[in-house]
């Protein structure tokens, strides 16, 4: 099972998705529920790292994309939140669409921190 958790945190003032597991619908390499979670996390460091290289965060986003374990992690500047927010749902709503797709093999969650 992969778990999706989209987090915002606005004591750290911090937006992160962090996955973890496999969809085990597929041998390794024939698993498209895979392969469409690994995409959207792949498409999410891609943006972060541009939303740095423009720099519109308030550091270097945390990247992490291992096999089973993904961290994206992005602390905009002021001006930038509604983007990030943006990225972040947009993306999200991958997951909930493989969710609702693939029960069995994907669930999301979301938590808002103070």
């Amino acid at each position: 099972m992969i778990r999706a958790t989209y987090t915002r945190s606005k004591e750290s003032d911090s937006y992160t998705l962090t996955l973890t597991g496999h969809a085990g619908a597929a041998e390794n390499g024939q698993d498209i529920i895979c392969s469409a979670a690994s995409i959207l996390a792949y498409t999410l460091a891609q943006a972060a790292q541009r939303m740095h290289q423009s720099g519109r965060l308030k550091r270097k986003p945390n990247i992490k994309l291992e096999a089973g374990n993904a961290v994206v992690t992005m602390r905009p500047k002021g001006s930038a939140h509604d983007d990030v927010e943006l990225i972040y749902r947009t993306i999200f709503g991958g997951y909930e669409l493989l969710a609702h797709n693939y029960p069995q093999f994907v669930e999301t969650n979301t938590s808002d921190k103070a």
